[in-house]
């Protein structure tokens, strides 16, 4: 029986789903480097990674450069590569036959559909919502004085996505899976944040692990006047949320 595979190497940030799916998934094995915890700037989040390996693709995580002892020890026949890789020079001087798939215009394109909001566009090029995670961070805690308490986590410069109201989906400590609706600005400490209020939801879960996938984009962030015109828009945002909810995700 011949039990030859197929191997990806790539840097995780950029894989695709699409990309995944044009193999056969049993003979298929994916090598990639982790990226930073604080870096934002990827199309395919390590939620989206594990979410991948639920479905059956075997995916395991590079911690050094000994490509060749990876193909002998996994019985490599064909090896392909994203142009992306960090390592691409190294893996072709070793492996000659390398397959290159050149993915540059296509991480272009969904970064730019990120920052225009192009949620529905992002998806169909990639196979999947984009995502992101962190660590449920203490800040104004003004949500909590009007019934809208929020989850924050830090973001950075490397966060591309576009300012705004989302609808989100949600995942706590790895497990529960909620809905709501979140935000990304920056806070009168000018630190950028992404919080949201998480619907039907009111756990105390600072300093858990929460993952965000953005489902669509609702508006742009808007001047607030005063703390009744505040009230109003987030009823307002939640009723489009909840109406989006009802009609395309339940």
């Amino acid at each position: 029986m011949n039990n030859q595979k197929t191997a990806i190497f790539t840097d995780f940030k950029y894989l695709t789903k699409r990309f995944l799916c044009s193999f056969t998934k049993a003979n298929l094995v994916v090598f990639g480097y982790c990226y930073a915890d604080d870096d934002f700037d990827y199309l395919c989040s390590n939620y989206q990674i594990s979410e991948f390996k639920k479905q059956g693709f075997k995916i395991i995580e590079l911690l050094n450069d000994d490509f060749l002892e990876l193909i002998n020890q996994y019985n490599i026949s064909n090896v392909y590569s994203l142009k992306s890789f960090s390592q691409l020079d190294k893996l072709v001087k070793l492996c000659t036959n390398t397959i290159i798939k050149d993915d540059t215009d296509l991480i272009k394109q969904a970064k730019q559909l990120l920052v225009d909001a192009d949620i529905k566009e992002f998806k169909k090029i990639t196979g999947f919502n984009y995502s992101f995670s962190g660590i449920v961070t203490l800040c104004n805690q003004l949500g909590r004085t009007i019934n809208f308490p929020t989850a924050n986590i830090l973001t950075n410069s490397t966060f591309v996505v576009k300012n705004g109201v989302y609808l989100v989906k949600v995942v706590i400590d790895h497990q529960q899976v909620r809905y709501g609706m979140g935000d990304s600005w920056v806070n009168r400490n000018n630190l950028m944040v992404f919080e949201a209020n998480i619907f039907d939801f009111n756990k105390d879960i600072y300093s858990k692990h929460i993952s965000f996938e953005l489902l669509e984009y609702i508006r742009e962030n808007q001047k607030i006047n005063s703390l009744d015109q505040l009230v109003e828009l987030i009823e307002n945002d939640k009723k489009t949320c909840l109406n989006l909810l009802k009609e395309s995700y339940e």
